[in-house]
């Protein structure tokens, strides 16, 4: 199957920079076309690659389009795209995707995340727990297992990341 002009477009030249905590180590070439790139999402294409694990073949991976819908929702608003992005949350299973989603989540939806960090949790493999316990924590919810002050930074420089992209994608 080949690539979709949105996959060439937003997953492909982003998603090894970008899944699991990557994104906290993002160099500048990266961050700018990031954000020129961004600016150029819409609402169908953010919305098509968050849902995109839920049918797209092993060809390109599953998990590739949502590592990237989910950082790319951050150009809109909770009520454009907090409903997808929870989806695809609880849907999550994995540490390539986890992080990503739990950051965009906590920055557009708050406390409203809390259940679908749960949800993923109870799925979720040992390296991605981590990550969603201290999302938990970060909301002041209860996390699963006790979360390390290594762990809680580890998520705030993510949820830092995600922050600054969101300022950066609605600045246009």
């Amino acid at each position: 199957m080949a690539l979709t002009p949105r996959e060439t477009t937003f997953v492909v030249p982003f998603y090894l920079n970008l899944m699991r905590l990557n994104a906290t180590w993002v160099g500048d070439e990266v961050w700018n076309d990031l954000v020129q790139v961004g600016r150029t999402a819409e609402l169908d294409d953010v919305v098509w690659l968050l849902r995109a694990g839920a049918w797209r073949p092993v060809v390109m991976g599953a998990w590739r389009p949502v590592v990237m819908g989910a950082w790319l929702s951050l150009r809109f608003g909770p009520g454009q795209v907090g409903t997808d992005v929870l989806a695809a949350l609880s849907a999550s299973e994995g540490s390539l995707t986890a992080p990503p989603l739990a950051a965009a989540a906590v920055t557009l939806t708050e406390l409203s995340a809390a259940p679908a960090l749960r949800d993923s949790r109870a799925r979720a493999d040992g390296a991605s727990c981590v990550v969603l316990d201290a999302a938990l924590e970060s909301l002041g919810e209860e996390p699963i297992h006790e979360v390390t002050p290594e762990d809680l930074e580890a998520f705030a420089q993510l949820l830092a990341f995600a922050r600054r992209l969101r300022d950066a994608l609605i600045a246009a």
